[in-house]
């Protein structure tokens, strides 16, 4: 089956998903009288990362839940699970992650939502799965630069673990001072 044929339902799935999440985020900010989200981004994986998350997983297509996703970036952590309980409620949702309360071995912190979109392709309605990350800003810059230099490299320095794990820690301190700096005088 060609890569097209494969990402279109992901395509549909992504786009209607988008536009919930836009009002969602919307309504977050209206009523927390303030802004929320730093950002969000969208993305499918490319034919050649699929491929390798198959073979790395010794999974068929099929059975990969984060071929397509959304980002949301929050500017302060605590409003993470704010974002996330409306987003429980606005979608169904298969799979959590919470690395928030109990974080990663390195120092991850997030939630990870694996919801289900149902869509119309080629006439016929399908069960679509996306990937929902929900970050702090000051976690999205760290672990950015950590994809980068694990995932894209192919021999990255064992070393490189432990100052990510150093960095993490190090940002989760920062998380809680913004929120004490939001806080001040409130």
């Amino acid at each position: 089956m060609e890569y097209e044929d494969v990402i279109i339902k992901y395509k549909h799935a992504l786009s209607k998903a988008t536009a919930e999440i836009e009002n969602i985020l919307d309504d977050v900010a209206r009523n927390a009288g303030r802004q929320v989200v730093y950002y969000t981004d969208t993305r499918i994986k490319s034919l050649k990362s699929l491929e390798e998350k198959c073979n790395r997983k010794d999974l068929p297509v099929d059975k990969i839940e984060d071929i397509a996703g959304a980002k949301i970036v929050v500017l302060f952590e605590d409003d993470i699970k704010l974002v996330c309980e409306l987003l429980r409620t606005a979608f169904v949702v298969k799979k959590e992650d919470d690395y928030l309360d109990t974080a990663k071995e390195n120092g991850y912190r997030a939630v990870h939502l694996t919801i289900v979109i149902q869509t119309t392709v080629n006439q016929r309605q399908v069960q679509v799965p996306l990937e929902i990350q929900v970050k702090s800003a000051l976690a999205d810059a760290l672990w950015s630069m950590e994809h980068v230099v694990k995932y894209k490299n192919s021999s990255p320095d064992p070393e490189a673990g432990n100052i990510i794990t150093a960095a993490a820690s190090r940002i989760d301190e920062l998380n809680q001072d913004m929120i004490k700096f939001r806080d001040y005088g409130h």
